[in-house]
């Protein structure tokens, strides 16, 4: 295959939004669409390969993988002894196990699979996940296992054969991408199952560009290029992907390839020196970006600027240069290579990978080395900072109805008081623990807004039904419950502006739906008041819409002052539509704020009496939700202003 300057320049079209994406410029809140033209990409080069050697009876399974070896060890390799300096300094230790781990799974080439078994609600931000971004070079190898052997054995049935063959495969593959969008996003977003579809594209521009001849259209050219634009600048993190959406930046890469031929001015556009030269660094500038952006976020007490992460952005493509010029280009070619025989390669390869995932797993079996000086400094915070589930997790999903579910899951055996709601309604366990007020029973389920027959979507269909069925069991438990006088409501209701789903199945886009959700909420006061219960609403706890826990972490560690995290109270800080909610929904349910409890002075106490309030933007810490519930009686003033 000749080299086509503009694949380079298309690489850089990939790589820059997905760089500024993770370095959280809105501009371009699609970048990760990036992801998918290098997917089309590959699947092009590699396709490329397999019909023409395999046509000319030359086609090597071990050649192809020296190939894909000299391609993405090295630079790997390279980049994570780089990060492992930083993280020994600066990672926590129960982090520095999970990066760890994610070494682990990156050379195993599952990092993918981890992530989707490991990132949950709870977890810290996946922005400060150094290996986060490797989980597309697990989908590309896990691909590569499979894609090189079937070739093989499909080719001697002819070309129209492996043309339907490979078509098969993304027809099946968009399928399930389309179906798993409804059924569970996260597995459609990590599995390879889901994006190959994406990888057979660009075989089929193979295929094509091998079976007939080329034919140049700029028109089509720039209007693929466009369609990748409006996919960076157009979607973002409520636009569900992998779906239908992902057709949009794929057709645009598929477009580039097919008609961008030697004279066009799409080619010519793509072939600017810029463009080629980030293209042809654009592997390791996606290897460099991501730990750099990791690194920077976790060192920053309050979070990096946009002049820092423009910064690192940039040194992110220098070193990139460097890492393509001294560690990529020496191994890339056998000939004048540094390990020139495939045997030589692989075994080199082996032991440079073995040395990592050694490192990796005395990094585990340690616990996270925990007599290295931030582990020490930090003190017992990881503890302390732990996400907290109330009464236990038992009492956390669908458990509502099971035979031991009140020994569990209720304080005493007078149970007084119904704690409904999401995980906020979790973190005021331990406040009404330690009123020392009445008894309660924990009705809550993570993410699912106690509301009547809706849910809103942050996660697959399914979970949403079950949110729906969870919310229809905790009103039908509290109707039947005649020892329960209040239900305390509590929950910041985040999801206004996600799609929803409905109780009959319907599924609404995103949008503001802040009168749907009232709406909901309001029948689910008027249930619980016809069953003869009276209802509070706990606010929000306030937030400055960052993430203080972590800057509480930063100001133990640092031994900063312990006001240095308090900021002042203000409205809607995160901006997703809870104030006008919390206006409508006082006029018919009596609410009990925690802005004058934690927020004395308009001053909002982030550190009080020895004990760390937050844990996240909005969760209260355990210890700080107890301390609530000491000084003000919570129990008891929630059951006060019931009615």
């Amino acid at each position: 295959m000749d080299y086509r300057s503009d694949i380079d320049g298309l690489r850089a079209v990939a790589v820059v939004p997905v760089i500024l994406f993770h370095a959280g410029f809105e501009t371009f809140s699609g970048g990760f669409v990036g992801v998918d033209v290098f997917f089309v990409i590959s699947g092009y080069l590699m396709a490329n390969i397999f019909v023409t050697e395999l046509s000319a009876g030359k086609f090597s399974l071990v050649r192809f993988y020296e190939r894909r070896v000299r391609r993405i060890i090295p630079a790997l390799v390279f980049v994570v002894t780089c990060t492992m300096p930083l993280a020994w300094i600066l990672l926590l230790p129960n982090d520095f196990s999970a990066y760890a781990e994610s070494i682990i799974h990156t050379f195993l080439f599952a990092n993918n699979i981890y992530l989707y078994d490991h990132v949950g609600y709870f977890d810290r931000s996946i922005d400060l996940l150094p290996l986060m971004h490797t989980w597309s070079l697990s989908v590309e190898e896990q691909y590569y296992i499979f894609a090189p052997v079937v070739s093989i054995l499909i080719w001697p049935l002819g070309l129209r054969i492996f043309t339907a063959g490979a078509t098969l495969a993304l027809l099946v593959s968009l399928a399930a991408c389309l179906f798993f969008a409804e059924a569970n996003p996260r597995l459609g977003f990590y599995m390879p199952f889901t994006r190959v579809w994406e990888l057979q594209v660009g075989a089929l521009c193979a295929i094509w560009h091998f079976r007939f001849p080329r034919r140049g259209n700029s028109y089509l050219g720039f209007a693929g290029l466009a369609l990748i634009i409006c996919s960076v600048i157009g979607f973002d993190a409520t636009t569900p992907f992998p779906s239908l959406f992902t057709v949009v930046p794929v057709a645009g890469a598929a477009a580039i390839i097919l008609f961008s031929d030697k004279g066009m001015c799409i080619r010519r556009v793509l072939s600017l020196k810029p463009l080629t030269v980030i293209g042809i660094i654009s592997y390791s500038a996606y290897l460099w970006h991501q730990p750099l952006f990791a690194f920077a976020r976790v060192a920053s007490i309050d979070g990096p600027s946009h002049v820092s992460m423009s910064a690192i952005a940039a040194l992110s493509l220098a070193l990139a240069y460097g890492t393509w010029k001294y560690v990529e280009q020496p191994f890339r070619k056998a000939s004048g290579s540094i390990v020139r025989t495939p045997g030589r390669l692989f075994s080199a390869a082996a032991m440079a990978v073995a040395a990592l995932v050694a490192f990796a797993v005395v990094v585990t079996w340690s616990d996270g080395f925990r007599n290295r000086p931030i582990a020490r400094n930090s003190q017992d915070v990881e503890t302390r900072m732990a996400p907290y589930a109330g009464l236990g997790e038992f009492c956390n999903g669908n458990n509502i109805g099971e035979a031991n579910f009140l020994a569990r899951c209720a304080t005493g055996k007078h149970v007084r008081i119904a704690l409904w709601g999401d995980s906020y309604a979790m973190q005021m366990a331990q406040a009404f623990i330690e009123s020392d007020g009445f008894d309660f029973v924990q009705l809550t389920k993570p993410a699912c807004a106690p509301l009547e027959g809706i849910a809103f979507q942050s996660r697959e269909i399914t979970w949403g039904r079950e949110c729906i069925s969870h919310n229809e069991r905790t009103l039908e438990f509290i109707a039947g419950e005649d020892s329960v006088d209040v239900v305390v409501i509590v929950s910041p209701f985040t999801g206004l502006r996600l799609s929803v789903l409905l109780a009959d199945g319907t599924r609404l886009p995103p949008g503001d739906h802040t009168e749907l959700g009232v709406n909901a909420f309001a029948a689910a006061v008027q249930r619980i008041r016809a069953a003869g219960k009276r209802v509070v609403f706990i606010s929000p706890v306030p937030s400055n819409g960052k993430d203080i826990g972590k800057c509480l972490v930063g100001a133990m560690i640092y031994k900063l002052a312990e006001d240095f995290c308090d900021f002042h109270r203000s409205g809607d800080a995160t901006g997703d539509g809870r104030a006008a909610f919390m206006r409508q929904v006082e006029g018919f349910v009596p609410i009990l704020s925690l802005d004058a409890m934690i927020c004395p002075d308009d001053v909002c106490d982030t550190y009080r009496d020895g004990v760390l309030m937050y844990r996240d933007e909005g969760h209260l810490t355990k210890e700080g939700s107890g301390l609530l519930g000491r000084l003000y009686g919570l129990s008891q003033k929630a059951f006060e202003v019931a009615r």
